[in-house]
């Protein structure tokens, strides 16, 4: 939905240094998708490496994935890769989300025939 997981970018103003922030896109922007097993202090990636984002508008980014339906319940982590210009190192931030409760992918049962199925995922930032 708009506004879940939404990552935003911004800096202050030469011109108002303490007062206003100003919305920027970075020159290159990345995430990747990774399962965190907090037991162990470990995080397993899922699925591609290089993500691109979606750019809602300047300076906010929506990253651009489906949770799977047979994803298990637990913490998840996006970890954004960004570089402000063309020549500056990558730089990363990382967003913690939570899977509450299963999709259809706990159920035993086979449900090829239903159209639609009452199911629900419930997903916190």
């Amino acid at each position: 939905m708009d506004g879940d997981l939404e990552e935003t970018f911004w800096a202050y103003d030469v011109h108002y240094p303490t007062t206003y922030g100003n919305f920027y896109t970075p020159f290159w922007v990345r995430y990747d998708v990774r399962w965190v097993l907090t037991e162990v202090n470990r995080n397993y990636p899922i699925g591609p490496q290089y993500r691109l984002p979606i750019e809602v508008r300047a300076g906010i980014l929506r990253p651009n994935f489906i949770i799977g339906e047979t994803w298990e319940p637990g913490t998840y982590e996006i970890r954004w890769k960004y570089r402000d210009w063309e020549n500056s190192d990558i730089e990363f931030r990382s967003v913690l989300f939570v899977v509450e409760s299963a999709g259809t992918g706990y159920l035993p049962w086979n449900f090829d025939n239903y159209l639609d199925l009452p199911a629900s995922m419930n997903i916190t930032s």
